[in-house]
């Protein structure tokens, strides 16, 4: 266990700097340049090359992804291209909306799926097709139809926007709706993920009743035992695609998160702060994994053993 835990740290850093190589790369072959979007439609040859003179951006790619890589191995995700603040410091002014948000959509999203799969049964296509409908549908379409649904028709919720003074209460009366349309793919892709474990727990239910055990004893102890590394995992892998849903999420509700700073800045050609954002959102996702991993581990006895054995 030890040595799978001081492997995957190892990883870390070298994986989320290939993710936000690869998007620095892809961000530099995407028509359009930064010199055109700080100055506008009317600027000049000559201005857009003396700007990249200034940027930097007329080095060959590989001598400026090692100058950025440089920058990152220094702990310093450079400078915004059009506000010139430092990009960490853009991150931690959006990170609080962002956590925030993905907190609550993920902790919905494990309310909404565990009943579910609780009351999955054998011959029961209900959850499946549930899931299927649920996942058919974007997250943005999730989110104006509850913007339309209940904030511009029955006034419960704003409908978008961040409260002047973020007070909890205020903060989460204007998370709800996000956090409502996010937790529902997620809640789904749980359902879909977790759902043939749960059935095959079905196999030990008969046994437990003629041994006299309690329902709710059988409840633990049978099924969300024995499921709980297969909704570990599937609860991991919503975490990934819950950091890109945010993305959208935010700039459909706007929300001064994370995600809305990224997509702002992907359409400024912004490419230090997109880069900034990448690297952290690859790192949380390389972090959580192996949180996840741990946790599976730790819930099924069969991974500790051989992961002590390995060691």
């Amino acid at each position: 266990m030890t040595r799978f835990i001081l492997h995957r740290l190892a990883a870390l850093p070298v994986t989320a700097l290939l993710a936000a190589a690869i998007v620095f790369a892809l961000l530099r072959l995407a028509p359009g340049d930064p010199a055109s979007a700080l100055i506008g439609e009317n600027a000049t040859p000559r201005q857009i090359q003396q700007i990249n003179q200034n940027l930097g951006l007329d080095q060959p790619l590989h001598i400026q992804l090692a100058r950025w890589t440089a920058q990152v191995a220094q702990l310093n995700l450079g400078n915004s291209l059009a506000s010139g603040h430092k990009v960490s410091d853009l991150i931690a002014q959006r990170l609080p909306a962002t956590l925030s948000l993905a907190a609550l959509a993920f902790v919905l999203s494990i309310v909404l799926a565990l009943p579910l799969l609780l009351a999955t049964g054998n011959n029961s296509a209900a959850p499946s097709v549930i899931a299927a409908a649920v996942l058919a549908v974007p997250v943005f379409i999730w989110g104006y139809a509850l913007v339309w649904g209940l904030a511009l028709a029955l006034d419960w919720f704003p409908a978008q926007g961040w409260p002047t003074r973020p007070s909890p209460a205020a903060a989460l009366h204007h998370l709800a709706l996000p956090a409502v349309s996010l937790a529902l793919v997620q809640a789904a892709l749980i359902l879909r993920l977790a759902r043939p474990f749960f059935l095959a727990g079905l196999a030990f239910l008969d046994a437990a009743r003629a041994r006299g055990e309690s329902g709710l004893r059988i409840l633990v102890h049978h099924r969300l035992r024995a499921a709980l590394p297969a909704l570990l995992t599937a609860a991991g892998l919503s975490l990934a695609t819950l950091l890109g849903g945010v993305v959208v999420t935010e700039s459909v509700f706007h929300l001064p998160g994370v995600g809305r700073l990224v997509a702002s800045a992907a359409l400024n050609r912004d490419y230090p702060v997109v880069q900034g954002v990448v690297l952290l959102l690859a790192a949380a996702v390389i972090v959580l994994n192996l949180v996840i991993d741990i946790l599976v581990a730790v819930a099924d006895p069969r991974l500790r053993h051989g992961a002590r054995t390995s060691s």
